[in-house]
């Protein structure tokens, strides 16, 4: 039982002793309260995802800089167990119902290694091979355990992670992915409205933007009417989500997302010459 929750019980019980409410009543308010969603600590997921990021960070380079000294097999195992330790450490903080930021940060933190590791392991066994497909594998295991968890957390950095990928393929091998969209869409997208996390569906919009005009078109007016297109998509699901009881923040989102595409798109417009660059039809 949480603080707020305790707090509200002995309210009940002096209440109730004092005849100021009856046993029904403080019933029924017990009911009506422990059914009430909890909300996310966002302060402590914030800070504790920041010093998991840093954390991770830190055991990367620790192990950078002994690598060279360290056997192959020890080497394989270092990674094998930290993976290991930071998930079972997130899944034991879990079971013992600790607050859900330290949990978070744990999981949060084996997903960085698990990242860390795609590359150490190429590097043991001297794999050499496409290398934003690290990213789509790091961008894949976050969406898994955002998905199985659940976790806003998780949900975000896949966000980052799969634009990463969609902007290392078509900037470094010209590799226009027209999946990369759909990841966003059905993976941390339909996530944010399963959780109806307004922060993972606000990352979710910003992602598939990016993701959109490098993945759908590989010329500058291209991408300028992908990004329109996609000003239009969140301007007719903002209008669809309209009234939305369930979900009511997804409107104000999407309408600000079309708004951030929109306006900045059409002041490029009231420029002649980028206007007819822009538009110009190409044989």
């Amino acid at each position: 039982m949480g603080k707020i929750e305790r707090h509200i019980q002995e309210k009940l019980e002096v209440w109730t002793a004092a005849g100021l409410i009856s046993p029904a009543q403080a019933h029924a308010i017990r009911a009506r309260e422990s059914d009430a969603k909890p909300r996310l600590p966002w302060g402590m997921v914030i800070f504790s995802g920041f010093g998991a990021v840093v954390l991770g960070l830190g055991v990367t380079l620790l192990f950078a800089y002994n690598w060279d000294q360290m056997h192959k097999f020890t080497k394989l195992a270092v990674v094998l167990g930290a993976l290991a330790a930071a998930h079972g450490t997130g899944l034991h903080l879990r079971r013992r119902a600790a607050p859900q930021g330290v949990a978070e940060a744990a999981w949060l933190l084996g997903t960085m290694l698990f990242g860390a590791g795609i590359w150490l392991v190429a590097q043991i066994y001297h794999i050499s091979a496409h290398y934003p497909d690290a990213f789509f594998v790091w961008a894949a295991g976050a969406l898994l355990l955002a998905w199985a968890l659940p976790s806003v957390a998780q949900g975000l950095l896949a966000t980052v992670l799969l634009a990463v990928w969609a902007c290392a393929e078509a900037g470094s091998f010209d590799h226009h992915l027209a999946v990369a969209p759909l990841w966003l869409v059905l993976g941390t997208g339909w996530l944010a409205w399963r959780l109806r996390s307004p922060v993972l569906l606000a990352a979710s919009a910003v992602s598939l933007a990016v993701a959109s005009a490098t993945g759908l078109s590989d010329t500058g007016s291209g991408a300028f009417l992908v990004l329109l297109g996609v000003s239009t998509l969140y301007g007719s699901l903002a209008w669809l989500a309209r009234g939305q009881h369930d979900f009511p923040a997804a409107q104000a989102i999407l309408s600000v997302s079309a708004m951030v595409l929109y306006f900045p798109l059409l002041f490029i417009l009231t420029f002649h010459n980028a206007a007819k660059d822009l538009l110009a039809r190409h044989p």
